[in-house]
């Protein structure tokens, strides 16, 4: 528990570059996107025609020129989607590999297999969501991943567990998947999902449905029971979910509040959401509101509402 206490301390406390054309706040750095970090420190240098003197590590951008390396870099995902059968898939010399399936766990793809790693583009939703054709192309893959069966093939990874049809709480590459729905205007199917999972969750010796890692388990509840969660991290939004206490604080010198009403078994379902008083309609919050502090307040209900469908999410390819 200190460990966790010590990596969501470190989380808030860390500092963000700012860019000042975009208003953009960055961490210097995060464990699995670093390709995040090249391109979006490319494109602030780029931008702003200037030198780092960010006491980075060596690696990260030794002259400006470098940008369009890191840009490139990030977007390369794209090489592995096959677009007949909507998964990213192994190659070889150009060519898919063959036979295909996307239960199949082989050495193709890191402790998963391809529904888990078929979601995997934190860092670039919005051409993600393009890439799927459209926000009801993915909702339909969203609910494919969530519904189907559990059955796996292939080789045997003790990663793979808390299933839920092909998503695998067990292991990283899953963790942000739930709340995609946020960006395709269907906030309470995430809301569903986050009491679902939030059930593999127990205070006994085996509480923990995979391997901690550096303490990423613990932080998906911690921030999820919070509410929001840090679906690219490096970025300056956290997205919205469903609060699982009734009341919390993040104390950092100005103390942020969450508090939620109603909250019940039975009331599972964000109404409406207020920030300091004022009604709040997006499905996201940003560093900003968390640093300097304030009162986020959550009114549930028993059926799901049009909160947060309207307000399109909006992350910034600067």
């Amino acid at each position: 528990m200190n460990n966790l206490f010590i990596s969501f301390y470190w989380h808030f406390h860390q500092p963000y570059y700012k860019d000042t054309i975009d208003n953009i706040y960055l961490l210097p750095y995060t464990k699995i996107h670093l390709l995040k970090n090249y391109y979006m420190m490319a494109k602030i240098i780029e931008k702003n025609r200037i030198k780092t003197n960010f006491n980075f590590t060596p690696i990260l951008l030794e002259q400006i020129n470098d940008y369009e390396k890191y840009i490139n870099r990030s977007l390369f995902f794209k090489n592995l989607f096959d677009p007949e059968t909507k998964f990213f898939r192994a190659r070889n010399n150009g060519s898919w590999i063959r036979p295909f399936s996307p239960y199949d766990v082989s050495l193709h793809y890191t402790e998963a297999n391809a529904w888990q790693y078929s979601f995997y583009v934190p860092h670039d939703i919005n051409d993600f969501i393009s890439l799927m054709g459209g926000k009801d192309a993915l909702e339909q893959k969203l609910d494919s991943l969530f519904y189907t069966k559990v059955n796996l093939s292939g080789r045997e990874q003790v990663d793979i567990t808390g299933l839920i049809g092909q998503y695998a709480h067990g292991n990283e590459p899953s963790h942000h998947i739930a709340y995609l729905y946020n960006f395709i205007g269907k906030p309470y199917k995430t809301q569903e999902l986050i009491d679902q999972i939030a059930l593999f969750y127990t205070n006994k010796p085996d509480g923990l449905i995979g391997n901690e890692d550096c303490g990423q388990m613990s932080a998906w509840y911690i921030f999820s029971a919070l509410g929001f969660y840090p679906v690219t991290p490096g970025d300056s939004i956290y997205i919205i979910g469903k609060p699982l206490l009734n009341s919390a604080t993040i104390n950092l010198d100005k103390p942020f509040y969450v508090e939620a009403h109603q909250l019940s078994t039975e009331n599972r379902y964000i109404q409406r959401v207020t920030f300091n008083g004022k009604e709040y309609t997006k499905s996201f919050i940003t560093y900003n509101m968390i640093i300097n502090g304030g009162t986020l307040e959550f009114f549930m209900g028993k059926s799901p509402s049009d909160w947060g469908t309207k307000m399109k999410i909006v992350l910034e390819r600067l």
